[in-house]
């Protein structure tokens, strides 16, 4: 289900668009996009293809239309649209209004004081807004480092709402610190934590700092090249590249002889830019500058700025100290450049650059309403030919008194788009993959064509790895049940070095007699899997393919899987399951599990008040010579602290000594009591053993009054 604050999808007429039949990404931003996409029958929602695979293109046309008082226009429709390509009426062919809610992020709880790790995925989950965070450390200097983590974090924090995604990418630092697409702040805080600028004065003496700085902005132009092919398989909505950069301090205008060859590649920047449909909002870090006025002279000490250096001409300078006031004019000249730099960028892509401000809230409110709502628009390219040819575009609408907002503009590159992620390109490598299975796992985005949710709990195993087991329900009402159905399943983990690790094919015949059919109907199938994984962070992706209707569904999932330390009390994640006699079929059940649980372990996190639920875990490592007891408590606290159930068990020594440096704990608790709301279910256990002797899981779980 779609949950309140997902996007709201309307035809040309105004009425809403049936989810089941929609077949393209939902989309934001509001200039006028243009991005070019295969001709073939898009994939569903969240499903974009993450190449092109055809010469005949469609454009696609991202538009705002603001009234004089600069509000939205929400209620316009297909005919009053006007489409132009150099100057020649186009055919609109598919046309749509997609609004965002936006949502403000909620406070921290005393129940979870941090974000709770989701335990399960579903692709039926709307994706709101589409953002990479690109930090450029090679130009944010050291000393700006706190500024550019808190400006970072004020967006997370305070602007990222809950159906936005966003990745984080950097153009320096381990790959391992960069961060997928996903909606889980903790994730994203981390990764961005993760980087340090690492920016110097283009004007220092201490090394040969001309070839270093052309060399730092052809990275530059190079990431931002690259995000955007990555983000070329992404259609039907904007996307937004969230620069935080101190800018490149050439002369874009007039730019040096090594400048000149670094330049030359812009044009070609900004072209896969604006062919993959993305908008560059540069945010400076170093705050209010008023052009160097703020810059005291003694700050100036130890930054290597010399004297009678042009800015863009190669070579030292004098080899003399400028005075305090040279230095000052040119740190401001190397300022101005730096920001026009950073306005180039974004305005050429339909962005805008926030400069000298120490305050972000304004301009982040205008990014987020710039991706909010918006009108998308599609018409065949008269002229396919990639020769490198900008082709102007012009939107107008019939209506007097309104605003379009557009890109002017885009052209098809020779050789085509380029490359997907670094992870989408470790799965597109790894073997065995069913041919049609491979382009949803390698999608940025979850793919929604056939609902799928997906559920990683870590256990202990035997030997050096963890054992995840994955639990992977499919809708019911998405899957052909005549005789003959059957149903491709592929699952694997990509770890932060892009490496592929533990990938599964499974094939669910759908031979169903006219009971069992019904049920499946209803309730839907289930398939419970083991993965074999090293201690890491991992991205879990698992594709989905109904082969009567081509149906597919892919889900992405962030997964750590904990190291269990010996001689450190842990705890494995959480099961659950309840009471209610299980109607999913499932096909195989967890031979470790079949006999600790009433029925088999479920992705579901909704249940109905007369529910029973159950829960499972296992701890391990009691600390070596305790004598004391083990106490596990699991407790349902409200968003507000408040807690509506609690029971609590203790294992004494002798059971201990039984149970060993592993033993399994379940509880049951009865939902009669709990009213309909979202909670978090917690189980911690404590040992008098000494330090490391506590562990603790948490999951969220909703109640619902329907039976």
């Amino acid at each position: 289900m779609w949950a309140a604050g997902g996007c709201i999808l309307r035809d040309e007429n105004g009425d809403p668009i049936s989810l089941r039949s929609r077949t393209r990404v939902a989309g934001v931003l509001p200039w006028l996009a243009v991005g070019v996409v295969a001709a073939q029958t898009p994939p569903s929602l969240q499903g974009p293809t993450p190449t092109f695979r055809s010469q005949v293109e469609y454009v696609e046309v991202d538009a705002v239309v603001t009234d004089r008082r600069g509000e939205l226009v929400r209620d316009l429709t297909k005919d009053v649209f006007r489409v132009f390509e150099d100057g020649r009426p186009q055919t609109i062919s598919s046309f749509e209004i997609v609004d965002i809610p936006i949502d403000t992020p909620p406070a921290a709880t005393l129940a979870s004081p941090r974000a709770i790790d989701a335990d399960t995925q579903s692709n039926e989950r709307p994706i709101g807004r589409l953002y990479v965070l690109v930090v450029d450390v090679l130009h944010v200097h050291f000393d700006q480092t706190p500024r550019l983590w808190a400006a970072a974090r004020q967006f997370i924090e305070r602007n990222l709402g809950a159906h936005d995604w966003m990745a984080v990418i950097s153009t320096g630092g381990r790959s391992e610190d960069a961060q997928d697409f996903t909606s889980d702040k903790r994730l994203l805080l981390g990764s961005v934590d993760r980087f340090v600028g690492d920016g110097r004065d283009a004007s220092a003496a201490a090394r040969d700092e001309e070839l270093d700085r052309v060399r730092r902005a052809e990275i530059l132009l190079q990431t931002l090249r690259r995000t955007a092919e990555w983000l070329g398989g992404v259609h039907g909505r904007r996307k937004t590249i969230l620069l935080f950069s101190e800018g490149i301090d050439f002369d874009m205008t007039s730019p040096g002889a090594g400048e000149a060859a670094v330049m030359a590649e812009f044009p070609n920047t900004v072209a896969a830019i604006d062919r993959a449909n993305v908008s560059i909002y540069a945010i400076d870090p170093r705050g209010l500058t008023v052009a160097g006025n703020t810059i005291e002279l003694g700050a100036l000490e130890g930054r290597g700025v010399w004297l009678n250096k042009p800015p863009g001409q190669a070579g030292r300078a004098s080899g003399q100290l400028a005075s305090p006031m040279g230095a000052l004019d040119q740190v401001r000249e190397q300022l101005r450049l730096s920001q026009r730099s950073l306005r180039f960028l974004s305005d050429d892509t339909g962005g805008f650059a926030a400069l000298n401000s120490n305050d972000y809230t304004g301009a982040f409110e205008r990014i987020v309403r710039d991706n909010s709502s918006y009108y998308v628009l599609a018409y065949s390219s008269p002229s396919p030919n990639r020769d490198n040819t900008f082709r102007r575009v012009e939107v107008k609408v019939t209506r007097p008194d309104v605003t379009v907002r557009a890109r002017n503009g885009y052209a098809l590159l020779k050789g085509g788009p380029g490359r997907a992620g670094a992870r989408s390109q470790g799965v597109a490598s790894a073997r065995g993959l069913p041919a049609q299975l491979r382009d949803a796992l390698t999608s940025p985005l979850p793919v929604s064509g056939l609902a799928l949710r997906v559920s990683a709990t870590p256990f202990r195993s035997t030997d050096r790895n963890v054992s995840v087991l994955v639990v992977t329900e499919l809708a019911g009402r998405d899957l052909t049940l005549d005789r003959g159905g059957r149903v491709e399943i592929s699952m694997l983990a990509v770890d932060t070095r892009s490496k592929v690790h533990g990938v599964r094919n499974e094939v669910l015949s759908l031979n169903l007699r006219p009971e069992t059919r019904t049920q499946v109907e209803r309730s839907g199938v289930r398939l419970l899997k083991r993965m074999e994984l090293p201690a890491g962070r991992y991205q879990l992706r698992v594709a989905a393919r109904d082969t009567r209707n081509n149906r597919v569904g892919a889900v992405i999932h962030d997964l750590d899987v904990p190291d269990f330390q010996p001689g450190r009390v842990s705890m494995s994640g959480l099961v659950l399951t309840s009471a209610t006699p299980d109607t999913m079929m499932t096909p195989q059940s967890d031979d470790e599990l079949a006999n600790v649980l009433p029925s088999p372990p479920t992705a579901i996190r909704t249940f109905p008040q007369n529910d029973t639920l159950f829960v499972y875990t296992e701890v391990y490592n009691q600390p070596a010579g305790a004598v004391g007891a083990f106490e596990i408590t699991v407790t349902v606290l409200t968003s507000d602290g408040r807690t509506l159930f609690k029971a609590a068990e203790t294992l004494d020594a002798s059971a201990l000594q039984q149970a060993g440096d592993r033993f399994g704990y379940s509880a049951r608790v009865p939902l009669a009591a709990i009213p309909p709301g979202t909670y978090l279910l917690s189980v911690e256990g404590q040992s008098n053993g000494g330090p490391n002797a506590s562990a603790a899981r948490h999951v969220r779980f909703s109640v619902t009054s329907g039976t």
